[in-house]
């Protein structure tokens, strides 16, 4: 799986899922296994999840973050920083 996060005509997707508002763990996975290099910077409801840069010996950036949802939805979004190359392999989604 390959979700673009920033792509034309796209550049700050957003992505989301309905949940009962609560806190949840969010695990994130990024990275494209045919392009290295990209600096990447996403979040889940404001807090960053994912800050770093992929290469051909870590084409994946693999984190784990603690968030609340207070208005129905888990918000991924991007985060200044990024080079523009934010792409979402998968998230794992579950409540501590």
């Amino acid at each position: 799986t390959l979700a673009y996060m920033q792509r034309t005509p796209l550049p700050d997707a957003v992505w989301e899922i309905g949940l009962p508002n609560g806190t949840y763990t969010v695990r994130l996975v990024a990275g494209d296994p045919s392009f290295f290099g990209n600096h990447m910077v996403i979040a889940a409801e404001g807090v960053v999840i994912v800050d770093g840069t992929t290469s051909s010996t870590n084409p994946w950036l693999d984190q784990t973050q603690t968030v609340t949802v207070n208005d129905g939805r888990l918000t991924i979004s991007n985060v200044a920083g990024a080079d523009g190359g934010n792409k979402i392999c998968f998230i794992e989604i579950s409540q501590p």
